[in-house]
């Protein structure tokens, strides 16, 4: 079932009166468990394994004149152990928002009620800030275990008003009743949107004055590895505003006006002249040679404020995400915002001869963009494409300014999905980058043993071409030093019985230069005079193995990050005093949309190991899941495969 409905300008006092009585009528549950829910027990044939959610009700209120307010109750059944995060409360909160009163309870199935002290309430930044939450508070429900009820909710107001906000209507475990209130501001135009709801058990109650959406029965959807974005496969609800004077019919030809308006006010004839003197493309070159001279310039000679480097930012001044000239705040500080960068391409290849558009993308690792839903605020970045005049749309070059790949790609995360092109020619594009050999990781390992067999060094290189280390080096960038000492130690396999004694990343410093990450580590062996034959594996954090996949069944398709070819050749000395043995077989894997091949090679003093993997699409059905599984177990066991010594003199 999918509704989508404009609301009615809203002015009458009275939506204040009738909000005031909704927001009441949430409060906490019972003290004491009911009959029925002392009688609820685990049916995995049911569909209710290890939870269930009785009753989950929530309001949001945004009659307020200096802000709006949101009510959340849940109160559930804990069926088994592995639900325990349910009993985990966090209330998402902007660093400017109030709570203004919270309750949290466990009861258990003797009658016995534990309270959360209010003291137990810990506020925390969150590490990925999406919306309007910048923190969360936290607190867990003591005493839960199988059997139990949890119930709990809080009342927080947030300043301001929030334009779009997503409300999921399904998760990991069944809800039996789910309400959902909404009292809009009565000087915006609201609409809503139920997203995958086909076949659900919703209903909404529409007035002037607020709307009540009602849900009961709703399965569960668990998470899948390596699955699309959670909120990609369940229910969800979409409340926002739409900007004044907007209609459904024409939205995103509208929008797409509007961002073509706001493109050609940034930049001035002067700022993009001054520009091209300074970047001077031949002027006896092709229109691609000066699009890609544009671009290197750019990516060359300008930072990209989202891409900063934790130093780069804290030397900042001023950073001005809007100016009111993007290339001429470029031409000035030689830094600027990916809209800077993407104004100012688009303005220097108009001015060269070039047909050339921004373009709204969304990150797929969190969601897609759904036309249906008219609001903009889905988009999480912004490219460019690019092309000869009269070029189809989807024949333009895609770019993204700043990014640190080169002219034509776009990094992964939003790639394979739609993008919105804005300007006069509006209309979704499907978002297209490189082949699996632009993506390409060498993987160098040197491995011997030191102070007579007692410890075993590694040293190991990881280069990396397209695709591959450019998230791992724009998360580097972000953080403090030690963070990201910490978080370097760790890719080198840093643990309490490995000791990193050298680690160093290449392109934090500039997204021009080839990611590259350069590991030494130091462990004590289990080597002794004692030992005449010894096994020894040649994998490690060098191989970046698929998650574990389980469930012998699956729903939801199998997405890969982006297509690459991945090579790690490792060499091995043997221990002092011992001789290798014999060298196993080569081992070659074919599976759906990937491949492998492990090569072994034994020399004067150990072994050599050969390892190639690639991956050739970026997603598969869910049909071809059995096979994938297989295969993924199979790689597994071929990267466990031991290599053996033992202890003499090498043959003569």
């Amino acid at each position: 079932m999918r509704f989508l409905t404009c609301i009615p300008f809203l002015m009458s006092m009275a939506v204040v009166t009738e909000a005031m009585e909704l927001r009441f009528n949430i409060q906490p549950g019972p003290a004491e468990m009911s009959a029925e829910e002392r009688a609820i027990e685990s049916d995995p044939v049911a569909g209710l394994e290890h939870a269930v959610i009785l009753t989950q009700e929530s309001s949001r209120d945004d009659s307020m004149a200096t802000g709006y307010e949101t009510i959340f109750h849940l109160r559930a059944k804990i069926l088994s152990n592995q639900a325990r995060e349910l009993a985990d409360l966090e209330i998402p909160i902007s660093d400017k928002g109030r709570l203004v009163n919270w309750w949290a309870r466990t009861l258990l199935p003797d009658g016995t009620v534990l309270q959360v002290p209010m003291d137990e309430l810990k506020r925390q930044p969150l590490a990925r800030q999406r919306g309007r939450a910048s923190y969360v508070m936290k607190a867990a429900l003591p005493g839960v275990v199988p059997g139990c009820v949890i119930d709990y909710g809080y009342r927080i107001i947030e300043p301001g008003y929030l334009r779009f906000d997503r409300i999921p209507l399904q998760v990991p475990w069944p809800i039996r009743s789910l309400r959902y209130v909404w009292v809009p501001y009565a000087r915006l135009k609201g609409a809503y949107r139920i997203a995958r709801g086909e076949g659900l058990d919703i209903t909404a109650d529409q007035n002037r004055k607020r709307i009540v959406w009602e849900a009961r029965n709703l399965p569960a959807v668990e998470e899948e590895p390596m699955m699309p974005p959670y909120d990609e496969v369940r229910s969800a609800l979409y409340i926002y505003y739409l900007p004044a004077g907007a209609t459904f019919d024409t939205y995103w030809k509208d929008a797409a006006r509007r961002y073509e308006s706001r493109v050609k006010a940034s930049y001035s004839k002067a700022s993009v002249r001054d520009a091209l003197q300074r970047i001077r493309p031949a002027p006896e070159g092709s229109l691609d040679d000066k699009l890609r001279a544009i671009y290197d310039w750019l990516a060359n000679n300008v930072t990209r404020s989202g891409t900063r480097s934790f130093e780069e930012k804290r030397q900042e001044t001023d950073d001005n995400d809007n100016p009111r000239d993007s290339v001429r705040q470029i031409l000035d500080t030689y830094q600027g915002s990916s809209w800077d960068l993407h104004v100012a391409f688009i303005a220097l290849a108009r001015q060269v001869g070039a047909d050339a558009w921004m373009v709204l993308a969304s990150d797929r690792t969190d969601h897609y963009w759904d036309q249906e839903l008219r609001s903009t605020d889905q988009f999480d970045t912004q490219i460019a494409t690019v092309g000869h005049p009269g070029t189809a749309i989807s024949e333009m070059i895609l770019v993204d300014v700043g990014s640190g790949l080169d002219y034509g790609r776009i990094p992964w995360w939003i790639a394979g999905i739609q993008g919105f092109v804005t300007g006069p020619r509006p209309s979704p594009v499907l978002l297209q980058d490189a082949m699996a050999v632009d993506n390409r990781a060498v993987i160098d390992v040197d491995v011997r043993f030191e102070e007579e067999n007692e410890f075993l060094v590694i040293h190991w290189n990881w280069k990396g071409s397209g695709q591959v280390g450019l998230s791992e080096r724009h998360y580097f960038r972000g953080l403090a030093p030690r963070d990201r000492k910490t978080q370097i130690e760790r890719l080198c396999g840093g643990s309490a019985r490995v000791d990193v004694v050298a680690s160093t990343v290449d392109g934090i410093d500039s997204l021009t230069v080839p990611y590259a990450l350069r590991c030494e580590t130091e462990a004590e062996t289990d080597l002794t005079e004692t030992v005449s034959r010894y096994q020894m594996s040649w994998s490690g954090p060098w191989i970046r193995a698929f998650p574990d996949l389980p469930m012998e069944q699956r729903q939801h398709p199998i997405l890969f990050r982006f297509p690459r070819v991945e090579v790690v050749n490792v060499r091995i000395e043997a221990p002092e005093g011992f001789v290798p043995q014999e060298v196993p077989p080569t081992q070659t894997l074919q599976g759906p949309a990937s491949a492998y091949k492990v090569e072994f090679k034994r020399t004067e003093s150990g072994y050599e190991v050969r390892r190639q993997f690639a991956v050739q699409g970026v997603g598969l059905p869910p049909s071809e899941y059995d096979a994938f599984r297989t295969f993924v177990g199979q790689v597994d066991k071929a990267d466990r495969t031991p290599l053996m010594f033992v202890r003499g003199k090498p043959e003569s």
